[in-house]
């Protein structure tokens, strides 16, 4: 009891934002949809805190039906038919009424039987799933405009900072190495958060995954995984990728088998896919990109919590936290016509880290951990220099820089500075 409720007061003080989201959106008709990693928080956001915000509104409790549907106990209504009655059978009058069901992609024929309940003028229907597949893969072009996402992340590292009371750069590191998952906070010590982090790589992602999609070669689909967890910050297409991983781990994957795993672990929440746009005219079209886990924890768990390099770390924090307040990401290519000290041309790619897109805004964003010496400096900002936009350009450095900006305006920006104000791209 003590566990639960300490998880319950860390979404209901720290995550008040994503209760918002689910109330402001009781007069919209079409379906809510809570998606995101799985132990994120999308259950006890739904089936309590926003449940109990419906209470206290004024809401009957029998106008509100709620069912988890991982819970054995609610086995029969897997079926859709069980399901469809026992709701109906359950809306009494004309008012309306509250359905709130959790992990609704246990449900057989779930897509036919949420545009069901759509057309049940009186029932507002929310609804959390922990695959991806059953928004952007299935049912999207059915739903249209009948159904709305709402995304929920681990918690950001501001939350964790304000949530843990640590020295910020306590915080820092332990955050970097375990991640965000809510329950995290409750474990004392070492061993138990990695025994936690292990368990969910363990039991939630990997026996889900192999038993959802019926996966036959477990091993190379189990190296993939660690594969991408030890090359984040890396570039690939699909067969650069292969080839990679069949040179690095000695296991032939086709490029097919391939690009099946990696759509599994993005609909899964694990990773994120970021494609490269060329800065200088249209979108590349070769199929240039990077991946980025989720959560912290779980990319290191996969890797033992052996070679965690704090750069690749940094960087995928920094994708993490721009993704969760709303940013559209693209990786940044120029090519750089150049001459060497013995005047020989050359051409070269430069790269920014992010292009990060809201709101008709466009930041440029370069990671690096630190500017030691002015070659360090100029090798960052040398892509900005070749951009004649009036778009921001920001460098965001772990150590050795105050927030600051240099005589062209761009604007150093030191990462806790960047970790805890979300307007700080602004400043």
């Amino acid at each position: 009891m003590r566990i639960y409720a300490k998880i319950l007061k860390i979404m209901f003080f720290e995550r008040e934002n994503y209760l918002n989201k689910l109330i402001s959106k009781i007069n919209d008709n079409r379906i809510k949809i809570v998606t995101g990693l799985r132990r994120a928080g999308k259950s006890v956001l739904l089936n309590e805190l926003f449940y109990n915000y419906l209470i206290k509104s004024g809401v009957y409790q029998d106008h509100i039906i709620r069912i988890a549907l991982d819970d054995y106990k609610n086995k029969e209504f897997l079926n859709p038919d069980n399901l469809y009655k026992y709701v109906i059978e359950n809306i009494k009058d004309t008012s309306t009424y509250f359905l709130l069901l959790d992990e609704i992609q246990f449900v057989d024929d779930f897509t036919h039987l949420l545009l069901g309940f759509y057309h049940i003028k009186n029932l507002n229907v929310y609804v959390s799933g922990s695959n991806a597949k059953f928004l952007s893969k299935d049912i999207v072009s059915e739903f249209n405009d009948r159904g709305v996402e709402i995304k929920i992340y681990p918690l950001s590292f501001k939350e964790y900072f304000e949530l843990t009371k640590q020295n910020i750069d306590k915080a820092y590191i332990n955050y970097i190495k375990y991640g965000g998952l809510p329950k995290l906070i409750d474990f004392n010590n070492e061993i138990e958060k990695k025994e936690y982090l292990l368990s969910v790589l363990k039991e939630t992602y990997i026996k889900d995954l192999n038993e959802r999609y019926r996966i036959k070669h477990k091993e190379e689909f189990k190296e993939l995984i660690s594969f991408l967890a030890s090359s984040i910050g890396s570039k690939f297409s699909a067969l650069k990728l292969s080839n990679s991983f069949n040179s690095i781990k000695k296991e032939k994957i086709t490029t097919y088998t391939l690009n099946n795993y990696l759509e599994y672990l993005k609909d899964s929440f694990l990773i994120d896919e970021v494609e490269k746009d060329n800065l200088k005219g249209k979108k590349i079209i070769n199929s240039v990109k990077k991946y980025f886990y989720n959560d912290l924890g779980i990319k290191n768990a996969i890797l033992s919590f052996n070679n965690l390099e704090e750069t690749h770390l940094m960087e995928n924090l920094i994708f993490n936290e721009l993704i969760k307040r709303g940013y559209e990401i693209n990786l940044g290519s120029l090519i750089y016509n150049g001459k060497d000290k013995n005047q020989k041309s050359y051409r070269k790619e430069l790269e920014i880290d992010f292009i990060a897109r809201k709101n008709n805004k466009t930041y440029y964003i370069q990671s690096t951990y630190e500017i030691n010496n002015e070659g360090k400096r100029d090798q960052e900002i040398r892509p900005f220099n070749l951009l004649k936009d009036s778009n921001k350009k920001v460098v965001i450095v772990k150590n050795g820089y105050i927030t600051s900006k240099d005589e062209k305006g761009y604007l150093y920006l030191n990462l806790y500075d960047f970790l805890l104000n979300e307007d700080s791209l602004d400043l």
